[in-house]
């Protein structure tokens, strides 16, 4: 007798395995085709649409700050771009099919990112659009446009579901340790051949190894270790507080965060050293180190950064450049370098003001001429025509690299993107202050560095270093893992009345009445 089982087993093996085997069969015979990339990664994505329903939360935090991209879809997005898509399709389709699944929405944040989106499509609507290089366009900056929309996207997908009490510390350290994948671009060097594949999936574009400096030196500067280094450090930051890195019963954790801190400095950019001491002196801040019991702990700092003076010049290369902003420290050359890498900076803002009126009320745009780009990187000096080669800051400026927050967001959108940002960014403020306020008391510790976080970030953007379109995302992460970690907004709880105490009555009040007897009748 025939088992129905097996009889279906075997229906879909003919119908659908044997087919699929033989179609796949067909596409891994030239595997770098773009066909055959799209056609297996659908069929590798349609195989995990059962780990995505569960864990779609989960990996998104986890590719939030990770360097990996999706080397078979054209342009080679982030992972967190494509696990963002996949999770707003979730998101909606679990909200259609059961209303109780509604996802977590703040108004004041919500409306912001709305305004700041309308902005952005009139902008680019209005400004001609932008096209995609690497698909044969003149016409480049589109990707910038859809980083902006990944990271608006992103905030909403990332904030939808609330993450478990129980498990918000495991989530810290997928939000943030993520970014250690970001070592790896520094270590290509290393990474022996048979394992080279690994860079289609974790490229080495944003490792700047030797850039070369100024002064005409080759400065081996290591994004990705510096990158990394500070993921780690906000990471020990968030989970223990500067209260528990101290804690000399657990002398470990200092140690960790010392080599954290040095290979921050490892990098060789001044703007990451910054900002770790902006993180760590708000947060010393906010866990109350400032006040006068703690003068000897920040007389012993200051002393150890005063001990450095005498040896600085003898410190790597990397660790000069990354403090050339504290006086007197290095060699002369090193500071020579530092300061003529901040003249061209300066010299690009001053041409570029000089644009802000004329796109104050409708902004540049993203989009850029990639031909003229290409020409310009390998043009060399015309002694016909008088041209010499550009200069760093010229081919920033034509590129729209201002290396300047407030410029990266007024020039291309104008007034009205600064009022969106600004819009959001006061929102986003008064969100984590309620946090750290009034949220759980398991959470103190990690809601006060996701504030500090936050300030810091938001100090840098406008006064150090900021690319627009490049770090929206930062912002709007910090904000949506806040929301997510604290299951929404935190609320002030109010203390309980005292009730009021009954007045004891006195004892005659409470003495029984006398019975009196009733007569029987015969």
């Amino acid at each position: 007798m025939t088992d129905p089982r097996q009889v279906v087993r075997s229906a879909l093996v003919y119908t659908i395995c044997l087919p699929l085997a033989a179609v796949l069969g067909y596409y891994l015979a030239d595997p770098m085709d773009f066909t055959s990339f799209l056609v297996l990664g659908t069929v590798f994505l349609i195989l995990l649409i059962p780990i995505l329903l569960n864990w779609h939360q989960p990996l998104l935090i986890l590719s939030w700050h990770t360097l990996a991209v999706v080397p078979f879809l054209p342009g080679r997005p982030p992972m967190r771009l494509a696990l963002t898509c996949v999770s707003i399709i979730i998101i909606l389709l679990v909200y259609a099919l059961d209303r109780r699944q509604k996802p977590i929405l703040v108004p004041s944040v919500t409306w912001a990112l709305v305004y700041l989106s309308a902005v952005i499509v009139v902008t680019y609507v209005l400004t001609g659009g932008a096209g995609f290089g690497f698909i044969g366009s003149e016409v480049g900056g589109g990707s910038r446009y859809v980083a902006l929309a990944g990271a608006i996207l992103g905030f909403f997908a990332l904030s939808a579901k609330p993450i478990p009490p129980e498990k918000a510390l495991l989530y810290t350290g997928y939000f943030f340790l993520g970014g250690l994948t970001l070592a790896l671009s520094s270590a290509v060097a290393l990474v022996p051949d048979w394992l080279r594949w690994v860079y289609y999936i974790f490229p080495v574009e944003r490792s700047t190894l030797f850039a070369p400096s100024p002064t005409g030196l080759q400065v081996g500067r290591m994004y990705g270790v510096a990158t990394a280094s500070l993921c780690g450090l906000c990471y020990m930051t968030a989970r223990y507080g500067l209260r528990g890195i101290f804690d000399i019963r657990r002398p470990w954790r200092l140690v960790i965060a010392l080599t954290l801190t040095v290979g921050v400095a490892f990098g060789g950019y001044r703007s990451f050293v910054l900002l770790a001491a902006l993180i760590l002196a708000i947060q010393f801040y906010l866990e109350g180190f400032l006040k006068w019991r703690y003068l000897p702990l920040w007389i012993t700092i200051a002393g150890l950064f005063i001990s450095l003076l005498p040896i600085s010049h003898k410190l790597p290369y990397q660790v000069q450049r990354s403090l050339a902003w504290i006086p007197w420290l290095g060699l002369e050359q090193v500071r020579e370098d530092a300061r003529l890498s901040t003249q061209w900076r300066l010299e690009l803002w001053q041409r570029v003001l000089v644009d802000v009126p004329r796109y104050f009320w409708l902004g540049k745009g993203y989009a850029i001429n990639v031909r003229d780009l290409e020409f310009a990187q390998f043009r060399r000096f015309d002694p016909v025509r008088g041209q010499g080669e550009l200069t760093p800051g010229e081919l920033a400026e034509l590129a729209g690299d201002y290396h300047n927050g407030p410029l990266s967001v007024i020039v291309p959108l104008g007034v009205w993107g600064a009022i969106g940002v600004l819009w959001f960014w006061y929102a986003s403020w008064r969100i984590l202050l309620r946090n750290y306020r009034y949220g759980p008391p398991e959470l103190r510790t990690l809601n006060t560095f996701l504030l500090a976080l936050f300030c810091a970030r938001v100090i840098h953007f406008m006064v150090v270093f900021g690319a627009f379109y490049a770090e929206f995302y930062y912002f709007t992460g910090l904000v949506a893992f806040s929301i997510a970690v604290n299951r929404g907004l935190a609320v002030a709880q109010e203390a309980p009345r005292a009730q009021t105490a009954i007045p004891a009555e006195p004892a005659a009040a409470l003495s029984p009445a006398p019975v009196r007897p009733v007569p029987v009748r015969m």
